[in-house]
């Protein structure tokens, strides 16, 4: 049976979900380790910017009392406050996962990790021997995933290890 099964947690309905049926396995089998995993988004900590615009101040255009459009410089973006406001966020998710196990009397261990969502669980399942993963169906980019294949999908089609889809 399993020994080390990792939860995808997003703080969604899928993710509470499949964290449920972890503690599930947990309080069944007592002897499995759970590591809930959290990921911060490539996307959400550093948005690529287009080649053209390499170099180039942004602006804003603001409409002027004349009717004429003017470009204006935005206010400076704290970079480490943004992702201060990304790294409190994720604490926030996790806090929130840990209520969740408390409730019920589970024991897990927590990680925020950071790149793509799919990538970086796989990553984490191979260094830290986890043998199951277990993820929601649909996490908080449902919409998202339409276009660019859900984070499950992903989970089932590379991870070398078994992947649970909680509906």
């Amino acid at each position: 049976m399993y020994q080390h099964i990792a939860i995808a947690y997003d703080d969604s309905e899928g993710s509470r979900k499949a964290l449920d049926r972890a503690c599930s396995f947990a309080l069944a089998l007592r002897d499995i380790k759970l590591s809930v995993v959290h990921v911060n988004q490539e996307s959400e900590v550093a948005a690529p910017v287009p080649d053209e615009n390499i170099g180039v101040p942004p602006t804003i255009p603001v409409p002027g009392l004349d009717g004429r459009v003017y470009p204006v410089d935005p206010p400076p973006v704290d970079e480490p406050s943004t992702q201060q406001f990304i790294l409190n966020d994720a604490e926030e998710v996790m806090n929130h996962a840990r209520e969740l196990l408390d409730a019920k009397g589970v024991k897990a261990d927590t990680h925020i990790l950071e790149g793509k969502v799919a990538d970086s669980i796989i990553d984490f399942a191979r260094n830290e021997n986890v043998d199951c993963i277990i993820t929601g169906s649909s996490g908080k980019n449902a919409v998202k995933s339409l276009f660019i294949g859900s984070v499950s999908k992903s989970l089932v089609k590379n991870a070398d290890v078994d992947v649970l889809v909680v509906k």
